[in-house]
């Protein structure tokens, strides 16, 4: 059986960009959950810098698998997206909510686009 791969690079153009975009979005929601939790120390801070900023790296790095293995990195991809999404969107940060739309159209591209077998 002959392996597949993607033919399209922009999947992994989109998925590197909207992983970029995600890391100092992360540091915002980060600040935003210290604004919300006013000196008490219930995590929510760290919860959300390193929540958001593991899912950005995470899409960056998928993003790179997305030529290699299209259907795993779509996959994995809107499985992080859609956690990122709920991340970004409870501290109501623009940039991440836009950095996850980016990464959702890579994702769904990676998972519709042509494929090749590879000998």
């Amino acid at each position: 059986m002959a392996k597949v791969r993607g033919t399209s690079n922009a999947p992994l153009v989109l998925g590197i960009v909207g992983g970029v975009l995600g890391l100092p979005a992360a540091i915002c929601s980060g600040v935003c959950a210290a604004a919300v939790d006013m000196g008490e120390d219930s995590g929510l801070t760290e919860f959300y810098l390193y929540g958001t900023a593991i899912i950005s790296i995470a899409l960056i790095v998928l993003a790179c698998f997305t030529k290699k293995s299209p259907m795993l990195a779509g996959i994995l991809m809107l499985l992080c997206t859609a956690c990122g999404v709920i991340l970004f969107a409870v501290t109501m940060n623009l940039l991440g909510i836009i950095a996850m739309v980016v990464t959702l159209i890579g994702g769904i591209l990676s998972l519709v686009q042509k494929k090749e077998a590879v000998q």
